[in-house]
């Protein structure tokens, strides 16, 4: 495999937005591509992190990569619930609208009929945001009985997380967080994973906003991006003000 380093890759990812941004403008072209965003958005927050020291950069993208997750949703009729670091997006950014509207998102049918671990997540993700302490109660359990074997048996410390912030355990919650950085680095995108690791923050930031101000010593969970605090403005891309 071709080693980038994230210098390198940031002006390759500069290239491709740009690339990506000429296919927006054609409506045929978006289901295409604009998940290829998702990727965009994540390298650049984390190099703003841990390069820039621009938390403001950072969030900003976060929100980018909500909204094109809103557009996949809206628009295109995709799962908002297929992997478990898209549901953290909204989190990340600080942005209360489209927190909001993430909030609002529900599977399919067929997709409740999986009941699959990423579904459960995403619905914890919500539940907490929304103070119901009753279903989120319900998800952990499905949680707990979709991580004893198999694929998501790594996942353990995602429901240590939901039950310390469900039972309001800092010590609980942080244990948690230690057992995703260790477990889930190799599931991070390419570099990235290098510096952050994007489930465990997200969910760090999501026990900060219930007041359960967690403390992790670990490069992989920037604490200064932890603090709640949302932008005066976000940029986003222009195609998302089209309705077409």
């Amino acid at each position: 495999m071709e080693f980038v380093d994230i210098e390198e890759g940031y002006l390759r990812f500069c290239g491709k937005r740009k690339f990506l941004e000429t296919k927006m403008e054609f409506k045929n072209d978006r289901e295409i591509y604009i998940r290829n965003f998702f990727f965009i958005d994540e390298f650049e927050a984390v190099y703003s992190i841990y390069k820039q020291n621009d938390l403001a950069k950072a969030k900003n993208c976060y929100y980018e990569a909500s909204m094109a997750l809103a557009y996949c949703v809206e628009k295109l009729g995709h799962s908002p619930f297929g992997i478990l670091r898209h549901s953290l997006y909204p989190v990340l950014s600080d942005n209360n609208k489209i927190i909001q509207k993430y909030c609002s998102y529900r599977a399919t049918a067929n997709e409740e009929k999986l009941e699959a671990f990423p579904i459960h997540f995403g619905y914890a993700v919500q539940t907490v945001l929304n103070d119901n302490n009753k279903d989120l109660q319900h998800h952990i359990g499905w949680m707990t009985k979709r991580s004893k074997s198999g694929f998501f048996k790594k996942m353990t410390g995602v429901v240590t997380v939901f039950e310390g912030i469900l039972d309001r355990d800092i010590p609980k919650i942080e244990s948690g967080l230690k057992d995703i950085v260790k477990r889930l680095k190799k599931d991070q995108p390419p570099i990235i994973g290098n510096y952050m690791n994007i489930e465990a923050t997200g969910l760090a930031k999501l026990a900060w906003r219930k007041g359960l101000e967690v403390d992790i010593k670990s490069t992989f969970i920037p604490q200064a991006l932890l603090p709640i605090k949302e932008l005066e403005h976000y940029e986003s891309y222009d195609f998302f003000k089209h309705q077409d």
